[in-house]
């Protein structure tokens, strides 16, 4: 596991304040700023979101809840959230204060950026038809049909059941991406890859395909089998936290057997950052649902 040495963040939700549209020609009048979205894997302050193909259209950056704005044009255009060489006190992860390092995608239309987003337009790109891509995707997460998964928050919407899913595809880019020293759009495309091909719909029977290394395997099994099939923000972002730590320490083959030692300490700490961001924290469920085996379900609506 000492070959895991890229630096990064299980979750983000990031999103765009400042707009600047580029390539309207000259002459042409002043954009409509209307088209208002999120990335998310918890909130990301200062990541700049871009057209990722197509009309080069720049929206600025992330603010500090995760919004973004950008000229409407640009709806019909795929989105990047562009963290793969961030500067300076760009893409920071609200919940764990560190810097992602990374790139996220959604395909043209969406309100939201984040780990099932890039999914979803990997899956359109290779399918050609965005509302296949969705229901591969769905299919492959366990997640219902009626669900919206380029359009909602699970931190807004409190949907513990959403955020369990998206954090379990966020870990899988996070360490196979440090694993194999390769990018986590590469990654995304290695497991659209594998579920179009093999029609698996286990997440983590597809990550253990496309990883070579067992104890990497190994580490990531435990974890995701960890995650319980809700989950709250505090508890992502802690979770998230104890991955970022175990990987710039080089101490990754200790991360399972670790984790829950940790979580009480990293949750105190995620919790001091997001109330410095004046972030309205969910209360925590006293017994996390445990792992279940099978399917996970997931609704666009608020969960109690």
């Amino acid at each position: 596991m000492n070959n895991l040495k890229k630096k990064g963040t299980i979750l983000i939700v990031s999103s765009v304040v400042a707009a600047l549209f580029i390539g309207c020609g000259s002459g042409s009048s002043t954009p409509t700023f209307d088209y208002k979205g999120k990335a998310i894997d918890d909130y990301v302050k200062n990541a700049p979101i871009v057209t990722s193909e197509g009309r080069a259209i720049s929206c600025g950056k992330t603010n500090e809840k995760g919004q973004f704005e950008c000229p409407v044009i640009a709806q019909n255009y795929p989105l990047k959230m562009d963290c793969s060489n961030p500067k300076a006190n760009e893409c920071i992860d609200i919940a764990t204060g560190k810097q992602f390092k990374g790139t996220f995608l959604a395909p043209a239309g969406s309100k939201v950026i984040t780990p099932i987003t890039t999914l979803v337009k990997i899956a359109k790109d290779k399918l050609g038809d965005l509302k296949k891509a969705e229901k591969v995707v769905k299919e492959t997460l366990g997640l219902p049909e009626k669900i919206e998964i380029t359009k909602v928050d699970p931190i807004e919407a409190n949907n513990n059941t959403l955020l369990s899913v998206q954090a379990k595809v966020a870990t899988v880019l996070k360490l196979a991406s440090t694993a194999t020293n390769t990018s986590t759009e590469k990654i995304a495309e290695a497991i659209v890859e594998e579920a179009v091909k093999s029609k698996t719909t286990d997440l983590e029977e597809i990550a253990d395909n496309i990883i070579d290394d067992n104890e990497v395997k190994d580490t990531l099994e435990t974890i995701l089998d960890s995650i319980p099939t809700t989950l709250d923000r505090v508890t992502a972002g802690a979770i998230e936290l104890i991955v970022d730590k175990a990987i710039e320490e080089n101490k990754t083959d200790d991360l399972a057997s670790n984790l829950s030692s940790q979580l009480d300490d990293a949750k105190a700490k995620v919790v001091s950052n997001l109330e410095d961001q004046n972030q309205t924290i969910q209360p925590q469920p006293n017994k996390p649902e445990q792992p279940a085996t099978g399917a996970t379900g997931a609704s666009g609506n608020s969960e109690e």
